[in-house]
């Protein structure tokens, strides 16, 4: 099995658009939802991530900088290697890049089903659940 890599990936790029390919195969198709159809307005101010098994992109991240925090969108990372530890090592990254541009929290709404990951991470819940068609629930981590 290749080392995973992770490495900033360029708006409007072919990886980018890979990304975008797997956030709505993970993320919207399942909900009966589809990217190419909703206006991703902030795409191209995001900082998009991807992680890389030798040339192909297996999770990604996409974020921005708002004053002194990091608002992390999307987390997303391929169905047959979830658990693998691609998420840990994609918001690993983004932590470090917080820290080093003396960021002062990472925020992000999370999927209920998804928490428990992101408490491991240090994160914590801020608020109540907000009822969607999959519930979610905003989280932060102070840095």
């Amino acid at each position: 099995m290749h080392e995973v890599k992770i490495r900033q990936i360029c708006y409007g790029s072919e990886e980018h658009r890979a990304a975008f390919d797997l956030r709505n195969q993970v993320l919207r198709i399942p909900r009966g939802l589809d990217l190419y159809r909703e206006n991703p307005h902030y795409e191209a101010d995001a900082l998009h991530l991807g992680a890389f098994m030798g040339s192909s992109l297996i999770g990604t991240v996409c974020f921005w900088i708002e004053n002194d925090y990091i608002l992390v969108k999307h987390v997303a990372v391929d169905s047959n290697l979830r658990g693998s530890g691609i998420g840990k090592k994609l918001m690993s990254w983004v932590e470090q890049y917080a820290r080093e541009n003396e960021m002062c929290r990472i925020l992000l709404k999370a999927r209920v089903s998804a928490e428990g990951f992101y408490h491991s991470l240090g994160f914590h819940a801020v608020g109540e659940v907000i009822a969607d068609s999959i519930p979610h629930i905003m989280m932060e981590k102070l840095l």
